[in-house]
């Protein structure tokens, strides 16, 4: 929503679903638990954030994919966007079940 490349260091509940969804669209990394610590070392949190930083063709495109879904999460939370539409059918739909 904010136009950056995310890392994604998932603990529980959605986090992994969000992080796997973050990289298969192109805007993250998921950081790895490392097998032998059980937690995400510095060097995997580095690994990962110099992949999002970097000038290459794959940290490019993360920020162009970022930037992307920023304009279209604006054009979806406009006032006649998808989301704004679908959150007030949402709402009449809830205070028309409570008459």
């Amino acid at each position: 929503m904010c136009g950056v490349p995310m890392v994604g260091i998932p603990q529980w509940s959605d986090q992994p679903t969000n992080a796997k969804m973050a990289r298969e669209i192109g805007v993250g990394v998921r950081g790895e638990v490392s097998k032998e610590e059980g937690v995400v070392l510095g060097s995997e949190i580095k690994r990962c954030l110099e992949i999002v930083m970097s000038d290459d063709a794959k940290g490019t495109e993360m920020r162009q994919n970022a930037g992307m879904w920023k304009e279209k999460v604006r054009e979806a939370m406009e006032l006649g966007g998808s989301s704004e539409t679908n959150l007030r059918a949402f709402v009449e739909a809830i205070a028309e079940e409570q008459k």
